[in-house]
């Protein structure tokens, strides 16, 4: 009997004017949400405001909670479930006003893909209006400009596993 795991991640929504600070993973073959998984006996604010901080070197402060995705997808390949995803995602602001203002993220913390580590990622600030015009992961892009034009921080709960 296999156990059922459920992988909760937490990931900050990061906006400065029209642009949201995002990965970018190569040379944009996917773009992704800063953020990870939450672990053990530590709450899903703590969570983003560390995993952004390992990620690229940077303090935010997490505030209201925008919006949670839940996946449960198949894999159409082996027929087999894949990993059940939950990810709760937070508007978040730097701690520091001065780097909210800053135009270039040299120097912060590069990430690779857990999957091929031969691709790296860096932040990067990205308009926020061109996000259906890459391949972000997850499919949330459409998501992020509504958020972003009607300003609304009400949370929402999304399951379509066409999402990832």
């Amino acid at each position: 009997m296999s156990k059922h795991r459920i992988r909760v991640s937490a990931r900050a929504l990061i906006i400065r004017g029209d642009e949201i600070l995002i990965n970018k993973f190569g040379d944009g073959v996917y773009y992704n949400i800063p953020g990870g998984g939450i672990e053990k006996d530590e709450n899903a604010r703590s969570a983003v405001e560390r995993e952004i901080f390992e990620e690229i070197g940077l303090r935010v402060n997490a505030k209201e909670l925008v919006f949670t995705l839940e996946s449960v997808p198949h894999d159409k390949q082996t027929g087999e479930d894949a990993e059940h995803c939950m990810s709760v995602f937070f508007r978040c602001e730097f701690e520091d006003a001065e780097q909210a203002q800053s135009s270039s993220l040299q120097g912060l913390d590069v990430e690779r893909n857990p999957i091929n580590p031969s691709i790296e990622a860096k932040a990067v600030w990205f308009p926020i209006c061109d996000l259906t015009a890459i391949a972000l992961v997850p499919k949330i892009a459409d998501n992020l400009i509504e958020y972003h034009r009607t300003g609304v921080f009400t949370p929402a709960f999304y399951t379509d596993p066409r999402n990832y």
